[in-house]
């Protein structure tokens, strides 16, 4: 499939889960007051999550000292949570079946030099069990997007993932 058209078909399956139309509609407007900005990044401080207007909000506001405080606010928020740490993740390639064509991507369903393949359930546990073995905390799991990674398939892989404990990883099972 060629890259996206006017009716910005992506693939033969694919939903847009996103409404373009209400969210240019927040983010379009006047710029917020400088106390509505400070009501939600008062909110997001507290570590409550937004809704998509007060989103909105942030994105709208203009004034380059505000600009500063949500900058200085994100930076405080990802202290507090992260602190003074860079997180890695492990990738973990659970599945590369895909009906995208996106160019930049070896997934991409015209690729002929593709070997298509997705993990067993038992690869997916002695690959979690070799990635902690090595010392890894984090993992993403990576799926192409094919009718065949239902998000039921996702969430069981996920469980799955996840009874892999330490000591699952630590004895080589």
């Amino acid at each position: 499939m060629n890259a996206p058209g006017p009716d910005r078909t992506l693939s033969r399956d694919f939903a847009d889960f996103v409404d373009e139309a209400a969210f240019l509609r927040l983010i379009g407007g006047d710029a917020p007051d400088s106390a509505r900005v400070r009501d939600v990044l008062a909110k997001s401080l507290a570590k409550e999550p937004l809704e998509p207007a007060e989103a909105a909000v942030l994105l709208r506001a203009g004034a380059p000292e505000l600009v500063e405080e949500i900058f200085d606010a994100a930076r405080r928020l990802k202290r507090e949570v992260y602190g003074r740490r860079i997180v890695l993740f492990a990738p973990l390639y659970i599945g590369n079946l895909c009906v995208n064509d996106c160019g930049y991507c070896a997934f991409r369903a015209s690729n002929p030099d593709s070997v298509r393949r997705t993990l067993s359930p038992v690869e997916v546990e002695a690959q979690v069990a070799a990635l902690e073995r090595s010392g890894h905390k984090r993992l993403i799991l990576v799926f192409g997007e094919h009718p065949r990674y239902t998000p039921e398939f996702i969430a069981d892989t996920v469980r799955r993932v996840a009874a892999v404990g330490p000591a699952t990883a630590r004895s080589g099972a």
